[in-house]
């Protein structure tokens, strides 16, 4: 049997929306039109789709049956058409990201992942602090970074949520709230705590201040302490030595490490989001590739 396939993306609109006027707006049609093509599938199918009159479309049990394999083949035509459209542009293609260092384990072993998975992108991953991946940025040494959201300081910057790391406040267990199974952020904000210097990141070290102690940097007692690297590690041994209170993501902190340390969860909840970033003139379909394998 022949039939022509173009007609499949009109029967699909139609079966989804059960609704001429609607699948007629889905694709830019008139609904004169879109009812035409319809019937032209139909005969050329010999059998009837839709059963329709002036306040329903539904499928008939003809229709109930086209429309798995219809689905497919336009689906089928939509990946061949990717396909072939990578193909023509994978010897160029390759994509330098910044991942910050502070990011947990999965996120990196997702980059790894995507590598892998295609190989028809060069993935070219540096590691550094999220302010200096930021600045390589703008200067076009990386197409994207993948860190923390931030407060919107800077220049401007397009971003994709990929995943979220909950953050955990950390006591001394003579502490006086260290009793508490979770910390209200107003309670956590009146007493002192320590953090890593503010650069190369202050966007993302004033979001998490601001987030925890439910107020602006400004307003907290702030014992900032240097780290060339290791930013958390530094914040939690400055907590083991009774500096503070501090914050950590919970996929950052090990027990065993620090066993006078104890964790508690925010009240509520605080959840550091972790973004994929790129600028205007970054911007690639390789880059919203690897937004979208996060999902995979």
């Amino acid at each position: 049997m022949v039939y022509d396939l173009r007609l499949l993306p009109s029967f699909l609109a139609v079966a989804e929306e059960r609704h001429f006027g609607r699948a007629a707006a889905r694709l830019d049609l008139a609904q004169p039109a879109l009812s035409q093509q319809i019937r032209r599938l139909e005969t050329q199918l010999g059998v009837q789709l839709f059963v329709r009159d002036a306040r329903r479309v539904e499928l008939t049990g003809a229709g109930e049956a086209f429309l798995p394999g219809a689905r497919e083949a336009v689906q089928a035509a939509q990946r061949a058409a990717v396909a072939a459209q990578r193909s023509a542009t994978s010897a160029q293609a390759t994509l330098r990201v910044a991942a910050d260092l502070d990011l947990p384990a999965r996120i990196i072993a997702r980059l790894r992942n995507f590598a892998q998975m295609r190989p028809d992108i060069e993935l070219r991953l540096v590691r550094q602090h999220q302010g200096d991946a930021l600045a390589a940025l703008h200067a076009d040494q990386v197409d994207a970074v993948v860190g923390w959201g931030r407060m919107p300081y800077g220049p401007p910057i397009r971003s994709l949520t990929v995943d979220a790391e909950e953050v955990l406040a950390v006591l001394r267990d003579d502490h006086p709230e260290a009793h508490r199974r979770t910390i209200p952020r107003e309670l956590f904000g009146r007493r002192q705590f320590v953090m890593a210097h503010r650069e190369p990141s202050p966007d993302v070290f004033d979001w998490l201040v601001a987030a925890a102690g439910a107020r602006q940097p400004e307003q907290l007692q702030i014992q900032q302490i240097q780290s060339l690297d290791d930013g958390p590690g530094a914040m939690l041994r400055a907590a083991a030595r009774g500096c503070g209170q501090t914050l950590v993501p919970r996929a950052g902190f090990d027990p065993e490490t620090h066993p006078q340390l104890g964790t508690h969860s925010f009240e509520p909840p605080l959840l550091h989001d972790i973004v994929l970033m790129w600028t205007a003139e970054s911007e690639s379909p390789a880059i919203h590739d690897l937004g979208a394998s996060f999902s995979w």
